[in-house]
């Protein structure tokens, strides 16, 4: 079942790389919401529905603030004026990975953490460029950035969604 999962979601990603930037935001945020809604109802992650929501809305805000920073330097372009939010979507759904999926890696060392969210940052952005969706800036530049990015966010999100007390009743 997590397998199908697994599948799902990467079609998800696909879909929104490949055709966010050409479709109304509603065509691809509301098959997130969806799938969102879904991941709750039948994965029943160990948390409170504010919880969940909670983490959707700052694995988002750290989306908008990467997105932004990404612009400002020169990280990358998206084809599009203004941040686009297609991609905020990919942050949305990040959250139907936890739970479950990354179990695992919530025991991995910090450093295993760091690299496993800053080299999968960097394949998923290399992956968006592949289909024409982003323009990686300068090389250096865009896997620094990248790299950097995810390597602080792939650790904060882990400690946010499995140790953090942030949205539960004490």
């Amino acid at each position: 079942m997590l397998i199908a999962k697994a599948i799902i979601l990467q079609i998800y990603w696909f879909y929104a790389v490949s055709y966010g930037p050409k479709l109304p935001l509603m065509a691809v945020a509301i098959p997130c919401l969806i799938l969102l809604a879904l991941n709750y109802k039948v994965y029943t992650p160990k948390v409170s529905p504010g919880r969940y929501v909670l983490v959707i809305i700052l694995f988002a805000l750290y989306g908008l603030v990467q997105d932004y920073l990404f612009l400002k330097f020169g990280v990358l372009s998206y084809h599009q004026p203004g941040l686009p939010i297609w991609i905020n979507t990919l942050f949305w759904i990040f959250v139907a990975y936890y739970g479950d999926i990354f179990n695992k890696l919530v025991t991995f060392s910090k450093i295993i953490q760091v690299i496993v969210g800053g080299l999968g940052g960097v394949m998923a952005y290399f992956g968006g460029a592949r289909l024409g969706s982003i323009t990686p800036g300068e090389l250096p530049l865009f896997i620094s950035g990248v790299f950097i990015s995810w390597a602080l966010f792939f650790p904060l999100s882990l400690w946010l969604w499995y140790e953090s007390p942030l949205g539960e009743k004490k």
